[in-house]
């Protein structure tokens, strides 16, 4: 079943939409105040027309270039910014460096949380499917 699925996912067309979700996605990773979960919601109704899959695909893209940019722990109506305080200690890196290291920590913990997520998320469907209504009214 994985297989299938990435013998999909590899096709041309479906690879040039991701790339095409994550280069719309990444200025929004950029932009305080808009976050990758308003742009997919702003994007949803021009994929309403295309195919299924191809609209995950895309959406997937954009939620993903939207991250990579982006500041972790700051909520999206915050800008980032620097204090300016300690450039001159010893063991500062450059910003450069530093958002290099940030992007491929991101990009390492998201693929190991998607890994992660393929394989937990039959029993998770399983214990959300055995909820009935007095599980509801407890939570």
């Amino acid at each position: 079943m994985i297989l299938n699925g990435f013998a999909i996912i590899f096709l041309p067309g479906y690879l040039f939409l991701c790339f095409l979700g994550v280069l719309l996605g990444t200025p929004v990773g950029v932009f305080p105040g808009l976050g990758p979960t308003t742009a997919i919601a702003l994007l949803i109704p021009p994929t309403f027309h295309s195919n299924p899959v191809s609209a995950i695909i895309t959406l997937t893209g954009i939620y993903y270039g939207g991250h990579v940019r982006r500041v972790h722990g700051i909520d999206s109506g915050q800008h980032p910014r620097g204090s300016g305080f300690g450039h001159d200690l010893p063991g500062w890196i450059p910003n450069g460096p530093a958002l290099g290291i940030a992007a491929s920590g991101s990009y390492i913990a998201g693929t190991f949380s998607i890994v992660g997520l393929m394989f937990s998320a039959p029993l998770l469907a399983k214990a959300a499917l055995a909820f009935w209504p007095p599980e509801y009214l407890s939570l």
